[in-house]
């Protein structure tokens, strides 16, 4: 008179696939108590149990960091996974690993220089169609060679780049690159200050978010003016930054215009020696924010709290 198992078990389990992320199902889990789990494949047959003691002691992510080495510009969640390299022409921030890992910096106009330096020394060819994505990227970082941060080496890798790309004139694919990039008629406020962000911390209490954008005509640009330090102090208190500097580069004056929000101005006053103007100041020869930017704010801002 026993009953048969099949009267007893669950038919509507909840299952999982071989290729489903572990952040998403742990996620799922919240909602169910169960210990396991099984996982099947495209036909529903059994591959084996997903107990939550596989989740906890689950493998980190192994990443590598491209063209940043801050906690604020990188992927949430950077701190759970294991850095494997970086690769990178900024200041050194604040990441920290839990052992030795390849860090390459070095003071270049571009990352994409470091990267197909890395091609060459590992002897790994460059596709043509690899080839012109590294040199466009050289040639956007740098502004057509005209940035501050430019350097031989910058030159002498967009020169073989552009040979494998089959690129002979690397001004003219340069212009188009930033006048491309410099149309932004088609993007919201949000979208403007958040496309090229940069989140900086000075100190243990002071963190400046900078945005830059190119353009080729300034004073149009900033007819959106009031829109976008709107959308700016809105993101500076969302994400709770003591400054809001926004870098309009003008590629054909060779300088920028800088939007501000925040309370601490007088830091920006501080670092450039200009005083603002309606939150907003022109810097003659101002082309890079890594350079000329990042440095003498972060000076100000330790002379400030000193």
């Amino acid at each position: 008179m026993s009953l048969p198992v099949s009267s007893t078990m669950n038919q509507g389990a909840l299952t999982f696939g071989p290729d489903d992320l572990l952040d998403e199902v742990r996620e799922k889990l919240v909602k169910y108590k169960h210990r396991n789990y099984p996982v099947v494949d495209e036909e529903q047959r059994l591959l084996g149990l997903l107990s939550r003691g596989n989740l906890l002691a689950g493998p980190a992510k192994k990443v590598i960091l491209v063209d940043h080495n801050e906690l604020g510009q990188s992927v949430a969640g950077l701190i759970q996974a294991e850095i494997l390299e970086i690769v990178d022409h900024h200041r050194l921030g604040d990441v920290q690993t839990d052992n030795p890992v390849f860090f390459r910096n070095e003071p270049v106009g571009s990352t994409a220089t470091l990267v197909a330096e890395c091609y060459h020394e590992e002897g790994v060819a460059i596709s043509a169609q690899m080839a012109g994505l590294l040199v466009s990227a050289i040639l956007s970082d740098t502004l057509i060679f005209q940035s501050p941060t430019t350097t031989a080496k910058d030159r002498r890798i967009a020169q073989e780049l552009a040979e494998l790309a089959g690129i002979a004139d690397l001004t003219l694919l340069g212009r188009e690159l930033l006048e491309a990039g410099s149309d932004t008629d088609h993007l919201t406020a949000e979208q403007l200050i958040t496309e090229d962000l940069k989140t900086f911390a000075f100190g243990a209490d002071f963190t400046v978010g900078v945005a830059q954008v190119e353009t080729s005509n300034l004073e149009r640009f900033l007819e959106r003016g009031s829109e976008l330090m709107e959308e700016m102090e809105r993101y500076r208190q969302n994400n709770r930054l003591d400054l809001f500097l926004l870098l309009v580069t003008d590629l054909f004056r060779q300088g920028s215009e800088l939007l501000v929000t925040g309370p601490a101005q007088h830091i920006v006053e501080k670092a450039f020696g200009y005083p603002l103007q309606g939150n907003k100041v022109f810097l003659p020869g101002v082309l890079s924010r890594k350079k000329q930017v990042i440095p003498p704010l972060g000076k100000a801002v330790q002379e400030v709290q000193i």
